[in-house]
């Protein structure tokens, strides 16, 4: 997810937004004391005792790759060129945890902590240590990237400073992770994934009231920006899946979930419920960048605001002029979660 700038000012400041971010962020320390207290050894650590059931697996791996590019991302391609079709940037998840759940009791069978342990084993140490480092490499710029993106949108929710808001992310995310392990990340990961679909779920009807209801928004949009298919294109799909798949089967914030169910009937039926979870999502932020075009279309929203930021804001200015301070801050929470959920694997 590209970051966002950050010589920005904030859309807007209120202590309702506020009081939600600190009552989120005290959560999430308060899960990473709490798992602390169930680690005794190095598997609590790393595979989270080898004890997740489906739901929890298809909480964490959900969140795990729900990130700003799902969410703000979405809205910002159905607002534009891709329309509707915007949704297979996610459904294209949803295809490939499918395809994962065919594998998933492989790969928990293997009984390793990371992807570099099992290509040691298999292949010797020169296999394991090469591994290691192809991996870190990229997972220290994707580190540095979320932890930028997640301290400006913090700093946009609060209008606290670019800098207070990235030690604020790196003391908060380094804690829960650090302190509790796998168990920590994937407590936290549920909580994040139910405040990401609740937070934009939620925000649909106040949008659609907004801009006078579907029948109206549909009328100002041209019929090829509500195609499925058009504007996103069958190659782009089919791109994404192969990148998918191929980026899940071995990348270690996805494959240390399934090491981490408890059996491997557990890492299959979480792959498909998470799969299910993208198939439910992948509609909501769509709708809402339909609905902002339509909004700008008919003069309900200033496009110039939106111009002159970045379509990325597209839901921020949405969810500012037409929402109440309670919703912002949960559909800014919802943001906010989605950066910073994809930032921790262990």
């Amino acid at each position: 997810m590209n970051p966002l700038p950050v010589n920005i000012n904030p859309l807007t400041v209120d202590w309702t937004v506020i009081s939600i971010v600190i009552g989120y962020l005290g959560v999430m320390l308060f899960i990473g004391y709490y798992s602390s207290k169930k680690i005794s050894k190095s598997d609590d650590f790393m595979v989270a005792g080898r004890r997740l059931g489906p739901l929890m697996m298809a909480g964490t791996l959900a969140a795990t790759e729900i990130g700003g590019g799902s969410s703000l991302g979405v809205v910002e391609k159905a607002f534009g060129k891709w329309g509707m079709s915007a949704i297979w940037y996610v459904l294209t998840m949803t295809v490939t945890f499918f395809i994962l759940s065919i594998f998933a009791p492989n790969i928990r069978n293997a009984m390793v902590k990371t992807v570099p342990e099992y290509f040691r084993r298999r292949y010797g140490k020169p296999s394991g240590l090469l591994t290691a480092v192809i991996m870190l490499l990229p997972l220290i710029g994707l580190t540095a990237i979320q932890f930028i993106a997640s301290s400006v949108i913090l700093s946009v929710m609060t209008g606290w400073s670019y800098i207070v808001s990235l030690v604020i992310v790196v003391l908060v995310v380094t804690f829960y992770s650090v302190l509790g392990g796998l168990w920590s990340v994937t407590l936290t990961d549920v909580v994040q994934m139910f405040l990401i679909v609740f937070g934009l779920i939620i925000a649909v009807p106040y949008a659609l009231q907004a801009g006078g209801g579907w029948e109206k928004i549909t009328s100002v949009i041209p019929a090829e920006k509500m195609s499925l298919t058009s504007g996103i294109g069958g190659k782009t799909i089919i791109s994404l899946t192969i990148m998918y798949v191929a980026s899940f089967a071995v990348g270690q914030e996805a494959v240390q979930r399934y090491y981490a169910a408890k059996d491997g009937k557990s890492a299959r039926r979480g792959s498909i419920y998470a799969g299910i979870i993208y198939l439910v999502f992948a509609f909501v932020p769509a709708i809402l960048g339909i609905i902002a075009f339509s909004m700008v279309k008919t003069g309900i929203l200033d496009g110039g605001v939106i111009i002159a930021r970045g379509t990325r804001y597209v839901l921020p200015v949405l969810a500012v002029k037409v929402m109440p301070s309670w919703l912002v801050g949960i559909v800014f929470e919802a943001m906010f979660t989605a950066a910073i959920s994809s930032m921790v694997p262990e």
